[in-house]
């Protein structure tokens, strides 16, 4: 690696993840790349491709102290697990290269997803969680999913997403080629990305009948709403 080359740093790159996909597409870009995982014997497959693994937990302050101080430059930071304290700790580096913090996200981030609260209150707080809280539970004015639990457990275990994502090698290299050429602040990538962004220029619930039928939840109401013989 020359001097010149940029440094990218990405969190949660365990084997067969995106962090692991993301990996790849910078290392095959020509970059430097750091890949961190809470614990390193889950990073084999990515290092074995010449690809610099390093420990860092997310949660632990000595974890991120230590692999800061492993890391003399650094010219992008990709957030694709863990919090804020993350991003605050590499700063000096940042700056210093005047590089650039990725944030991964999800379309759950700017559309309501339900059935899956908690992990869109991880991506976009309680904002996001609140908005997929008015879908949730509207069918049944507050109340469990019982009668519906077959329907429920199918979009909890992501039945219902098989077979419509985009393969993690394609996603990241489309990603990794807008990171490095692109200036918008927000990338679109993922099979149903254009939805969203289309979504996002409509009201406020325009979405709503779309993804009830992808998520399942239109077939939920039908069962909650169903008089009772």
């Amino acid at each position: 690696m020359s001097p010149s080359t940029r440094k990218v740093l990405i969190t949660g790159c365990s084997d067969g993840g995106l962090g692991a996909a993301l990996a790849f597409a910078f290392h095959e870009a020509g970059l430097e790349v750091y890949a961190t995982a809470r614990d390193p014997s889950k990073t084999l497959e990515v290092a074995s491709q010449g690809i610099k693994t390093l420990c860092l937990d997310v949660q632990s302050n000595s974890s991120i102290a230590k692999c800061v101080g492993d890391i003399p430059e650094l010219d992008i930071l990709v957030n694709n697990t863990g919090g804020g304290y993350v991003k605050q700790a590499f700063l000096p580096l940042l700056l210093k290269s005047k590089g650039m913090i990725v944030n991964h996200t999800s379309l759950a981030s700017l559309c309501t997803v339900p059935l899956q609260s908690a992990y869109n209150a991880y991506k976009a707080a309680m904002a996001s969680f609140s908005d997929s809280e008015r879908l949730e539970l509207k069918p049944f004015g507050g109340s469990i999913y019982k009668e519906a639990e077959e329907v429920v457990g199918r979009t909890i275990r992501g039945a219902v997403y098989e077979g419509s994502g985009m393969p993690s090698q394609q996603w990241a290299k489309e990603v990794v080629m807008d990171i490095l050429k692109s200036s918008s602040p927000t990338i679109w990538r993922g099979a149903q990305a254009w939805i969203v962004r289309i979504g996002r220029m409509l009201p406020f619930g325009a979405l709503d009948s779309t993804v009830k039928k992808f998520t399942g939840l239109d077939e939920v109401e039908r069962i909650v709403e169903k008089p009772n013989i």
